[in-house]
């Protein structure tokens, strides 16, 4: 399993190469970057996951979906009050304070956590993935926008992404046992397929214009990397070990694992459009991705 991880993050890391040249060399602009982030996450990341609801149905493993999203849950109402005390403690300035939270909580999720989950575990690996996902934006589009926030106005839009959307009809077409037709099914799945690499390319586009010193300069990124890569999934690991009678070994890896993912991309978004700390939330995103390997090889070589 360890030779495959680090194949797929060798994999990952071309691909993230990849971007980061087309962007510096000008073969894809910045408001070409936008467009394919909008083209990922409402066409080709839905279809995808509406593409896993064709996995035949198991009853352990959609016992495993619901423990998922009740793990995913716990989850993120946890790691916001456990992250928001330490925070608070450190006395963290104000114009850190939200990204500083966020950043711990909200990992790269779509972008990463699901196509790594894929290719690691299949299928079933995909599904759990989507289903720990599932509280993402609520959380983020709620409690996490407050952060950077306070005067921010909540919208059913921001919430019900067509990721989520999809995700709750991939849910009820699984546990309904309705099945798409084959030509439907095969369109999302060659579309879905393209998940990764496109994903990887936005990832490597951001990179370009970072410094060095203003990557690794600001010391409150580096305890952000500890809480995201080992504190948390650490917490999440123990936590969930008196599951492992109970639930199939699949079920607590991809939760250890989602939960150990480098720091989210939408911190630096959401730290732009609120006049937060960017290079702070830039700084913390970059080391972790650059760690993440090491962590989650940790988290994979761990028995479940």
């Amino acid at each position: 399993m360890v030779e495959t991880l680090l194949e797929t993050i060798f994999q990952i890391g071309v691909m993230v190469a990849l971007g980061y040249l087309a962007k510096k060399l000008n073969i894809i602009s910045e408001k070409g970057v936008r467009e394919l982030s909008d083209l990922l996450l409402m066409v080709i990341l839905p279809l995808n996951v509406i593409a896993s609801s064709a996995m035949e149905f198991n009853t352990q493993m959609a016992e495993g979906i619901i423990t998922t999203m009740v793990i995913s849950f716990l989850f993120y109402l946890g790691s916001l009050v456990v992250t928001y005390l330490i925070m608070k403690s450190l006395k963290v300035k104000e114009e850190k304070f939200g990204p500083a939270i966020t950043s711990v909580v909200f990992a790269n999720s779509s972008f990463m956590g699901y196509p790594v989950m894929q290719s690691l575990y299949g299928a079933e690996g995909f599904s759990l993935a989507v289903a720990f996902g599932i509280w993402y934006n609520p959380f983020m589009y709620t409690i996490g926008i407050y952060l950077f926030n306070r005067k921010s106005k909540l919208t059913l839009k921001k919430i019900f992404s067509p990721v989520l959307i999809s995700c709750i009809i991939a849910n009820i077409l699984y546990f309904a046992r309705i099945q798409l037709p084959d030509q439907i099914i095969g369109v999302c799945t060659t579309v879905g397929r393209a998940v990764t690499p496109i994903s990887m390319i936005i990832i490597g586009t951001g990179l370009v214009g970072v410094t060095i010193k203003g990557i690794f300069s600001d010391k409150l990124s580096y305890l952000v990397c500890l809480l995201r890569l080992i504190l948390i999934p650490l917490i999440v690991y123990l936590a969930t070990l008196p599951l492992s009678p109970y639930v199939l070994p699949v079920v607590r890896r991809v939760c250890v694992l989602m939960s150990a993912l480098p720091v989210g991309s939408m911190n630096v978004i959401l730290a732009k459009k609120y006049g937060a700390r960017v290079e702070f939330a830039n700084s913390s995103m970059i080391i972790s991705m650059l760690l993440c390997s090491l962590s989650m090889a940790l988290f994979v070589i761990l028995p479940y």
